[in-house]
């Protein structure tokens, strides 16, 4: 009805391209956030949006200059560096997405989603030290994100710190304890830490040693923390 009113306003376009997105009619929301920014080519949001459509269509240059252009409009645009940096990822642009999503935390750092995925590609990089600075930074912002514990636990783990992991897991479980994958992670942690402590090589699992009974004591580990006792 906006639209039939007045054929050039601009948000009315860009509020039916993202309700046609959300049906999954990729194409035709395109169509009308083209529509969007011919009107206005100043209009931020809509770029953005465009560039999140472009992306979904797999159509990643498009996207790119989308973005780009959005932030050009609006240049501290986090939520816009975000989804940059989304796309910079599907290209396997890595460090390209770290620069954005660096950007995206530094101009707004509630966004916890940006923090989250700068430590999980920092770790599947295998890049544990700088993913450590990040999740120290996250938390000073995020105390009481079980996921962004979850995340900072597993870093640690890797890098060998089992003490400061443990915390973190126990703080991601008791902020989540519905969460199955935090108490399976807990027991890996558990597991590589017996075999370490008791010279066996973590690549080769002990007999007596199974992840089963790592979660189980993981599990009561967690029950005891909870009712003010020691882990």
């Amino acid at each position: 009805e906006a639209i039939r009113l007045n054929p050039e306003y601009e948000h009315a376009f860009n509020n039916l391209a993202n309700i046609l997105k959300e049906f999954g009619k990729l194409q035709e929301s395109k169509q009308l956030l083209m529509r969007a920014v011919n009107i206005k080519p100043t209009f931020a949001t809509a770029w953005m949006n465009l560039g999140i459509v472009e992306t979904a269509l797999n159509e990643y240059r498009e996207a790119e200059i989308s973005y780009l252009k959005a932030i050009k409009h609006r240049n501290r645009y986090a939520d816009c560096f975000y989804n940059l940096g989304n796309l910079y990822v599907k290209q396997n642009r890595f460090e390209d997405a770290f620069i954005v999503w660096r950007n995206a935390t530094q101009i707004k750092p509630k966004l916890l989603s940006a923090f989250n995925n700068l430590i999980l590609m920092l770790d599947n990089m295998g890049s544990y030290e700088r993913a450590l600075t990040i999740g120290v930074e996250a938390l000073q912002y995020h105390p009481n994100e079980s996921s962004l514990h979850f995340n900072f636990a597993n870093v640690l783990g890797k890098m060998g710190k089992f003490n400061e992991s443990e915390i973190h897991f126990k703080k991601a479980i008791a902020l989540s304890p519905q969460n199955a994958n935090y108490f399976s992670n807990f027991g890996v942690l558990y597991h590589r830490w017996k075999q370490l402590s008791s010279g066996s090589s973590p690549r080769h699992p002990s007999k007596t040693g199974s992840i089963r009974d790592a979660v189980i004591k993981a599990f009561n580990g967690i029950k005891r923390w909870q009712s003010g006792g020691t882990a």
